[in-house]
């Protein structure tokens, strides 16, 4: 049987809202984990990842080539910094999870780098085993980038990798919650990056942390210097189905934190690692923190299942934001209590 069709949509925002039926759904198993299950997953966060790539290695990522369609910061990368843009979009059908995941944010980094690649330097933040990195500089063959991810065994891989080149790439290990990110980057000798791209990555640390985390990847940019997002908007598939099942009562839930304020919700995966789900209003307010300015966008497509007559939701924001203002030399502080990161 032939997949289904999907619907695949590029919204400026406000974006559509959610059906009242989607709606319901997330109003409902709101059960919090125990303190003893949120304090176990942060502190086997790095294990947690580090057991998922010694598992998957790099299967579950095929190369990200999607990213020229979404991103046209990548599509002719170099260092000249024009104003905020607009992101490409897809065709309709093209995916945007799992294995496909990876085609979006190609796009994003062409428009970001501008025409040349020859000063343009990448930042990966949790480049995972380099399903994003090796595509891109197998097209710019002048870029060099630094490639960092949470998981050392990530790392591993990428340094494992038959083209890797220490010439043009420079990987390593940073948990983006606590590593001096600005500073090691601007003494390294490809210097500061140009592009930061952060794709399905934020959605991974704690939402305590995203403030501190958007700012240091900002202090990490020139002025006019690019950042390039993608991941789970509020209300996609993967949240609702959290919701969807009902949880044994002596097992704990996969809600690890509710909302409160303006935090999103933290939930837990399957292999312990964390998920959250963004509102592109919280994303402005980030930019903003972080001196960022550009344009934000949902990325809405729904598939359908033949067997159920089920409609599936998958929702996304992406935005391509340039620097524009300085932030003080010194990071803020983390939260006070706040965990670790997550990918």
């Amino acid at each position: 049987m032939s997949e289904p069709a999907i619907d695949r949509t590029l919204h400026p925002l406000p974006a559509p809202a959610m059906s009242d039926a989607d709606a319901a759904v997330l109003q409902q198993n709101r059960r919090v984990a125990s303190a003893f299950m949120v304090a176990r997953c942060e502190r086997e966060a790095a294990r947690n990842w580090d057991r998922f790539y010694t598992n998957n290695r790099d299967k579950f990522f095929r190369p990200k080539n999607w990213t020229d369609r979404e991103f046209e910061q990548l599509r002719a990368s170099g260092s000249d910094a024009a104003g905020p843009s607009t992101p490409a979009a897809a065709p309709a059908g093209a995916k945007q999870d799992g294995a496909d995941e990876t085609a979006a944010a190609e796009a994003q980094l062409d428009e970001a780098a501008g025409a040349s690649d020859e000063n343009t330097v990448l930042l990966e933040v949790g480049c995972g085993p380099g399903a994003m990195l090796f595509p891109a500089l197998r097209k710019r063959p002048k870029m060099r980038a630094h490639a960092c991810d949470f998981s050392s065994k990530a790392i591993e891989l990428v340094l494992e990798h038959p083209t890797y080149d220490p010439a043009r790439m420079h990987a390593f290990v940073a948990d983006l919650t606590s590593y001096p990110l600005a500073s090691t980057l601007a003494a390294h000798p490809f210097g500061r990056p140009t592009v930061v791209s952060l794709i399905f990555v934020l959605s991974a640390i704690p939402p305590r942390q995203h403030a501190h985390v958007m700012q240091e990847l900002a202090r990490c940019l020139p002025l006019g210097g690019s950042l390039i997002f993608r991941d789970f908007a509020h209300g996609d598939l993967s949240q609702l189905r959290y919701h969807m099942r009902k949880d044994k009562t002596w097992e704990e839930p996969s809600l690890l934190r509710d909302e409160e304020g303006d935090m999103a919700a933290l939930y837990r995966r399957g292999d312990n690692t964390f998920t959250t789900y963004f509102r592109a209003h919280d994303l402005a307010r980030l930019a903003e923190l972080a001196g960022l300015e550009g344009s934000i966008e949902a990325v809405h497509q729904e598939g359908f299942n033949r067997k159920t007559g089920q409609k599936l939701p998958r929702r996304f924001l992406q935005a391509n934001w340039r620097k524009v203002r300085e932030l003080p030399e010194e990071p803020q502080p983390a939260a006070e209590g706040a965990e670790g990161q997550g990918t």
